[in-house]
């Protein structure tokens, strides 16, 4: 999955504001996510992941911006960085 494959998926999620979601975009302080909606976003990351997110990774710091979410848990994967 590529940053730009990530910004789009988490748009989905966040409906009716996702399309101002930009890579450096605080999307937990900038009220695009509730707490049913991170929880959706969390499980759609496993799910594009392939497996299930390690408790000791589910840290809020690890989700403030796309460009975060993106270098913790897909840039392994994919050299678009």
């Amino acid at each position: 999955m590529t940053q730009d494959e990530l910004i789009q998926g988490i748009r989905k999620i966040a409906r009716g504001k996702g399309e101002l979601i930009t890579e450096d975009t605080k999307i937990l302080e900038g009220g695009y996510f509730d707490s049913l909606s991170t929880t959706e976003l969390i499980l759609a990351i496993e799910e594009w992941l392939g497996h299930e997110i390690d408790v000791d990774d589910l840290d809020l710091e690890n989700f403030q911006t796309p460009k975060i979410i993106y270098e913790k848990y897909f840039s392994q994967f994919s050299k678009d960085v």
